[in-house]
C-alpha cells in the first residue's frame, strides 16, 4: 500500500466504513449488473424503501454510487468502474481465508482422532 497522506488516508477510511455493511455491499453488487432507480433495487434485494434510500445516501456521500435523472426516475449507478475490481479482491481474500480455516480445521480433527 502506498504511504498516503492524513487527507487521503481519511477519504479511504470513509470508503470502506460506507462498503462495510452487508446492506450496501448488497446495493453495490446490485448496481455491478446495471444502473436502477430505488424500486428496482428494493425488488433484487428485497430490503425496505427507507432502508434502501438510507444506504443510498451513504453511498452517495461517499462517492460509490452517483444518480442521474431520468423521465422523472432517479436512476442510481457506479460512480466509479473499479468499485467491482475493489469487491472482488476482498471477497477472492475472504474466500481464500475460508478455505484455509477449513483445511486447518480438517487437519486438526486428523490430528485429534490419530491421538485418540
Amino acid at each position: 500500500m502506498k504511504a498516503l497522506p492524513p487527507e487521503m488516508l481519511k477519504q479511504v477510511s470513509t470508503i470502506f466504513k460506507a462498503m462495510g455493511e452487508p446492506n450496501r455491499l448488497l446495493i453495490l453488487q446490485a448496481l455491478c449488473r446495471e444502473p436502477m432507480c430505488v424500486k428496482e433495487i428494493v425488488e433484487v434485494t428485497a430490503m425496505r424503501q427507507a432502508n434502501v434510500s438510507k444506504h443510498l445516501s451513504m453511498l452517495r456521500t461517499s462517492r460509490l454510487v452517483g444518480v442521474e435523472r431520468n423521465n422523472g426516475k432517479s436512476i442510481y449507478s457506479l460512480s466509479d468502474p473499479r468499485i467491482p475490481k475493489i469487491c472482488d479482491i476482498v471477497c477472492s481474500s475472504v474466500s481464500d481465508r475460508i478455505k484455509e480455516s477449513a483445511l486447518v480445521a480438517r487437519s486438526m480433527k486428523r490430528r485429534q482422532r490419530r491421538s485418540s
